[in-house]
């Protein structure tokens, strides 16, 4: 089943695919990079997770790609509160426009980060 995406939810993939951009740029070189790969991995990936997990849980995994590997995302009390996930500026732009307008429409604002 193909999920067509909103127009919010792609500005969140693209404040994602933004932290992606400088991986692809550095590592399209005919030098040997591979031994710098895990670390940028890792530097991507805490990246990407500082936007859901809370920092003291996270600071907890950050110090190498075994504690990542094995960092437990289901566990609530490491996600943060669905109202402090960072979505990118853009999306966060976009989601107070559209709880403002549905204010002012004098409707109850659904949760829009569902």
């Amino acid at each position: 089943m193909l999920i067509k995406p909103t127009p919010l939810k792609l500005k969140v993939f693209i404040s994602v695919a933004k932290l992606l951009q400088p991986f692809l740029t550095v590592y399209q070189i005919d030098k040997p990079m591979i031994f710098f790969l895990s670390e940028t991995i890792r530097k991507i990936i805490v990246g990407v997770l500082q936007r859901f997990v809370k920092a003291e849980s996270l600071k907890l995994a950050n110090s190498s790609v075994q504690k990542i590997v094995h960092f437990d995302f289901k566990d609530v009390k490491n996600q943060c509160n669905i109202m402090d996930v960072d979505l990118g500026y853009v999306a966060e732009k976009e989601v107070k426009t559209l709880i403002t307008s549905i204010v002012v429409q004098g409707e109850n604002p659904v949760l829009l980060r569902d």
